[in-house]
């Protein structure tokens, strides 16, 4: 039974990068070298790219996380414990993988790949695990805070859900006054430019009814 599934960031990256640094690959290479570090023990470590002491220092990290995660859970489900680790995924492979977790957990590890109803869902296809590393998304998500520690944080949170409310509530009134703001200094330069307009339409009113007055000064000027 599947009781637990986590995706762990860092570990199987810092092997993979390390690995191509020290081959000299570029990141076009990577998933070639992914292949590469997913090769048996013996086999991988024959190439002499990098050695057993760099795969342990850069497989450390996902090891612990995996065993802190693991100690967690089982700490705070009395009834429901893991007894098992199944890799999956692209870097479920990794050259010491499975040997480092079940070293530095005490639990029994093994491929997905290896179970042998999970290769006949799979119908047979090579590294299965590659494609249904998706499976947790059905299973129901693994609560790891106690029923008393949540319900006492629930009661903790009585203030601060007030104050949350207040700091909305204090939000909205400054945008809806800065909004008011705008929407004022928008009205008074609207009315300016109209004010603007209808002194230059009377001004050109004035201009155009001294035309007939210019006209009679040429005139007289002319006799």
């Amino acid at each position: 039974k599947l009781i637990m599934q986590r995706a762990f960031t860092f570990g199987g990256d810092e092997l993979i990068l390390s690995y191509m640094n020290a081959a000299g690959k570029n990141g076009d290479e990577y998933v070639a070298s992914l292949q590469e570090c997913s090769q048996a023990g013996p086999e991988f470590l024959a190439a002499g790219v990098i050695t057993e002491a760099d795969v342990a220092e850069n497989l450390s990290r996902l090891v612990s996380n995996l065993a802190r995660s693991t100690d967690y859970f089982n700490s705070n489900h009395w009834d429901i414990q893991v007894e098992r680790v199944m890799l999956m995924g692209p870097c479920g492979h990794l050259v010491g993988l499975r040997d480092m977790i079940a070293n530095g957990t005490g639990l029994e590890t093994a491929y997905l790949d290896d179970i042998p109803s999970i290769a006949s869902f799979a119908n047979a296809v090579d590294s299965a695990s590659f494609y249904i590393a998706c499976i947790g998304s059905v299973i129901d998500p693994v609560d790891f805070i106690p029923p008393q520690y949540r319900t006492a944080k629930k009661k903790r949170r009585g203030p601060r859900e007030k104050s949350d409310e207040h700091a909305i509530r204090d939000g909205a009134i400054i945008c809806g006054v800065c909004l008011l703001a705008s929407l004022a200094l928008s009205g008074y330069a609207i009315m300016g430019y109209y004010g603007v307009r209808q002194e230059k339409a009377r001004m050109e009113q004035e201009i155009a009814s001294l035309e007939y007055t210019r006209e009679i000064y040429d005139q007289y000027v002319g006799y």
